[in-house]
């Protein structure tokens, strides 16, 4: 059985949405992978970093698409010139995709010790305050006790505030009691409703 080189040719559309198909997976590698193993690609795995919203939280699909967009300026337009210079002289260390989106990368530590985690002891008799904590998940309550111990170490009230407004759009929690009582609180109250 034999044919003609003609039948074994593909024409030019074919050609390009053939090149496409097999382009798309490296085009979305970054953007995907961000979103669907929530701030890390493999080799983001690998070394132990992760993108995060700056107060901490965990970056939306849309922040992972922003990111991602921002790469033709930050990355291929520039030969990752601009991204070198960007993430090197700002205080965040952020490139021009991470401001637009308000994250950045983040060192993972491995480090855990029980001050990492959010379990707190509580006395039998606790009475808790805000009902409304069980609408923050587990991740929500360690950042927020991750930012709270960093917030009154370093006495950054402004941290602190951003960590209490971040709190009531989430859950609708919002009290005048001071800081430190209304962090201490929030977390008695969490581990008071999950951990019945």
């Amino acid at each position: 059985m034999t044919g003609t080189i003609s039948e074994f040719m593909i024409d030019p559309w074919s050609e390009n949405a053939i090149f496409i198909i097999l382009l798309l997976p490296y085009i979305f590698y970054t953007f995907s992978l961000e979103w669907l193993l929530e701030g890390q690609t493999i080799g983001k795995k690998l070394m132990h970093i992760k993108v995060v919203k700056i107060d901490g939280f965990q970056a939306s699909v849309f922040d992972y698409f922003i990111r991602w967009g921002f790469r033709v300026v930050d990355i291929i337009g520039s030969f990752g010139l601009i991204s070198i210079f960007m993430i090197s002289s700002g205080k965040y260390r952020q490139r021009i995709g991470d401001i637009a989106a308000g994250t950045s990368v983040i060192q993972l530590t491995s480090n855990v010790d029980i001050s990492h985690t959010i379990a707190v002891s509580l006395k039998e008799e606790y009475k808790p305050v805000f009902a409304n904590v069980i609408r923050l998940s587990d991740n929500d309550m360690r950042i927020i006790k991750e930012q709270f111990l960093i917030g009154i170490k370093s006495n950054d009230v402004e941290k602190l505030m951003k960590l209490r407004k971040k709190i009531y759009e989430v859950s609708g929690i919002e009290s005048t009691m001071g800081h430190h009582t209304f962090f201490n609180t929030i977390l008695k109250d969490y581990n008071y409703f999950t951990k019945q």
